[in-house]
């Protein structure tokens, strides 16, 4: 509950950073882009901006700008060596190098790009004027190991939740026979709830060896949905490459643990003439890439929509200006409560789906073999 009251800060945050950049615009005699502001919140980068503060700095009048800087690191294959820059504007002063769109290019005059289409960037400005023509190499290949707030985040994820549970596994190994309290109170029913309601009537007998990895399905996402509504951290799963990664993780095991009546429902179903087998084959095929798809866009959908609608609330500010500040507040609070149970519930659903596409692919072997 005490994330709930964190919500508020959320419309703080967003609003300052909204109006930073709309008095920004403003004074250059342009009108706000919101849709900008918006796909900056979601797009992933290199640097948490968080916002402006006008003022004198040094000497001079200015807006210091509030941010968290990652380190670039990427392998440079034509000249076969490794690259380090502390931020992205050490990567821009070195001259080497230019950053178009969060992605890191070698320097050069072989490409020029018409202004405005591609714009070199420093943090989520960018580095060169507006007209300013931005050149790259292309025939320099680089493999761009850098940390992202997306991945930097799900490390932070993947360490607490191993903190987390390595600690209630020590507390069980000392006193295995006295009753959760603390977290293990709060974690205990939701592993059971896991493995009693998801895993065992889905998967069957051979739950044991898939209950850790539902477990880890079900924990990340709904610790990353927490995470996310909480200021200055990433959506991890308002990224779709995110819930892409983990779609294709159930795709893999879903194959791996196929029995062979499953395989032999894909490519030679049975019981029907052989004109409907090679029509069957077909639908079958796409069927299973149709299941990590909808995995990957019904987690990334409901996740992202929220934030979506968030984002466009605060907007509204700038377009029926300030008179819309108490509505939109009220809007925003309740959008970020209803995304308290979406968090949870799409960790549950993905989880689920998950250990039905697995468990169909198990069992239907037996299955085969008792209707005989």
């Amino acid at each position: 509950m005490k994330k709930l009251f964190l919500n508020p800060f959320i419309f703080l945050l967003l609003f300052m950073q909204s109006q930073s950049r709309a008095e920004e615009k403003h004074e250059n005699g342009e009108k706000p882009d919101i849709s900008g502001i918006m796909m900056h919140h979601i797009l992933d980068s290199h640097d948490w901006h968080l916002t402006d503060i006008p003022g004198k700095w040094l000497g001079r009048e200015e807006k210091l700008p509030i941010a968290l800087h990652l380190p670039w690191f990427f392998y440079n294959k034509t000249e076969k060596k490794f690259e380090f820059f502390r931020n992205t504007h050490a990567l821009v002063e070195s001259g080497k190098y230019v950053v178009m769109h969060e992605h890191v290019y070698a320097a050069g005059e072989s490409k020029k790009m018409e202004a405005g289409s591609q714009k070199m960037e420093d943090n989520e400005h960018s580095t060169n004027s507006e007209h300013a023509e931005v050149s790259y190499n292309p025939d320099v290949k680089i493999i761009d190991l850098s940390l992202t707030k997306t991945s930097f985040q799900m490390m932070l994820v993947m360490f607490f939740l191993l903190y987390l549970f390595i600690s209630v596994a020590k507390r069980y190994k000392q006193n295995p026979v006295s009753s959760p309290k603390g977290i293990q109170s709060v974690l205990e029913p939701i592993i059971v709830f896991v493995r009693d309601d998801i895993a065992k009537p889905n998967i069957g007998p051979k739950y044991e060896k898939l209950l850790p990895l539902l477990l880890c399905f079900f924990f990340f996402i709904w610790i990353s949905n927490l995470l996310g509504l909480v200021p200055v951290n990433m959506n991890i799963m308002g990224n779709i490459s995110v819930t892409a990664a983990l779609a294709i993780v159930t795709f893999t095991i879903t194959q791996f643990r196929g029995s062979k009546d499953y395989w032999a429902h894909i490519f030679w179903f049975p019981g029907v003439n052989i004109g409907v087998k090679f029509l069957m084959m077909i639908v079958e095929i796409v069927g299973l890439f149709t299941k990590p798809f909808a995995l990957t866009v019904r987690l990334f959908a409901n996740i992202a929509a929220g934030h979506f609608m968030i984002l466009g609330l605060v907007g509204l500010i700038f377009i029926i200006k300030y008179a819309a500040i108490p509505l939109t507040f009220i809007f925003v609070l309740f959008i970020s409560t209803l995304e308290l149970l979406v968090g949870i519930v799409q960790a549950y659903v993905f989880t689920l789906l998950s250990s039905i596409f697995i468990g169909s692919a198990m069992v239907s072997h037996h299955a085969h073999e008792e209707g005989h």
